[in-house]
């Protein structure tokens, strides 16, 4: 048998995840003549919520008690999801889109070195590098993302760059002093110009209509 540290367990412990268990159990109409057509359409539901990302495990029970299953969802009440990688700025964390939007999604990010690598990676395997977190957390029968969309801002001929960093000694007043108009004359916008939201595209576009509005106030 494997030796299991403390350390070990304490990492172990870090990774855990809230989950919603529903108990499979056997009804009144267990006995009628079309009830494997039913647990057969059931179990069609239960591959469909899979494919969706909501159903973790599904596991027949089959000890003869009136206990038929149990089905494990994920918690999708969690906004944020965080693992702590070997290496360096690789997919640290995930935010759940779903808490603002309808659709089964997770976001996820490369910094640094390792996010200029990424720009070097096909998506294939940008894909497998953040399923093995994921299956690190969650068990290796999650399935696979139907879609995945990427954003390689280095290489990006629109952008060729990347975003503000706040390094030792910054201040978040910093971010207000670049945000300073001249003269009422000359304005300045962009995500390292909005200390809320710096370092983000949602940040960027909230400080364009931030000057905007002081432009038209001067109207």
């Amino acid at each position: 048998m494997a030796t299991i540290t403390d350390d070990f367990m304490k990492q172990m412990m870090a990774t855990t995840k809230a989950y919603t268990i529903v108990i499979l159990k056997e009804g009144p109409n267990r006995d009628r003549p079309d009830i494997n057509q039913i647990i057969w359409e059931h179990g069609r539901r239960n591959f469909s919520l899979r494919a969706d990302g909501l159903l973790s495990i599904v596991c027949p029970i089959r000890d003869g008690s009136n206990i038929n299953g149990i089905g494990i969802f994920w918690d999708n009440t969690l906004q944020y999801i965080g693992y702590t990688p070997d290496t360096k700025g690789k997919f640290n964390y995930f935010i759940n889109m779903n808490k603002f939007v309808t659709q089964n999604a997770l976001m996820t990010f490369a910094f640094g070195n390792y996010g200029a690598l990424t720009e070097t990676m096909t998506d294939a395997q940008v894909t497998t590098e953040i399923m093995n977190h994921l299956k690190s957390i969650y068990g290796n029968s999650i399935p696979n993302p139907t879609t995945m969309l990427r954003t390689k801002w280095g290489v990006d001929p629109h952008t060729f760059g990347s975003y503000s960093f706040a390094t030792t000694g910054t201040t978040t007043a910093d971010f207000d002093t670049l945000s300073n108009s001249i003269n009422s004359k000359l304005f300045f916008g962009g995500e390292h110009t909005n200390k809320q939201y710096r370092g983000t595209v949602h940040g960027a576009y909230l400080s364009g209509q931030r000057e905007a509005d002081k432009i038209i106030a001067l109207l």
